[in-house]
């Protein structure tokens, strides 16, 4: 009898948890605006800490724009947290940012929060939100890079 009363606590044990991982596994939707009307495609790069924030990216998706301008991407199955994200809008499909004289981008770009750089990109402070259940959506409006 108490070796089916552990198995059964046991087994109780295994559906919490996992239930309980599957709550705390949120899906990041990130609702792009600001490209011209299908024409290219948007490079976005999720990052998790200050440390890693515009050199190593927690993950990364590639989506076309639509008829309308915009761009929908999701990252699946995120832990609660500090993210920032970064989109650059790839207008030629070229799979990077062109930049002109003095590396200033020629193809508009956005951050979480929609923060905006002086001459470089935004600081990790400004761009930094915290996904939760009930914050589980971004709007980003594409932009120029601001000059001083």
């Amino acid at each position: 009898m108490t070796h089916v009363l552990k198995a059964v606590t046991v087994g109780l044990w295994l559906c919490t948890a996992s239930a309980q991982a599957q709550e705390s596994s949120i899906n990041l939707r990130i609702e792009i605006s600001g490209a011209k009307a299908s024409e290219g495609q948007v490079l976005v790069s999720l990052f998790a800490d200050e440390v890693s924030y515009m050199k190593t990216p927690k993950a990364e998706r590639v989506e076309g724009v639509n008829s309308t301008g915009e761009a929908v991407i999701v990252f699946s199955e995120l832990p609660a947290g500090d993210y920032a994200a970064t989109v650059i809008y790839d207008r030629d499909s070229d799979g990077k940012l062109d930049t002109g004289l003095f590396g200033i981008p020629t193809e508009k770009i956005g951050f979480s929060n929609n923060a905006r750089g002086r001459m470089g990109p935004a600081k990790w402070s400004d761009a930094r939100f915290e996904l939760t259940p009930d914050n589980a959506t971004m709007l980003i409006s594409l932009g120029k890079a601001k000059r001083n």
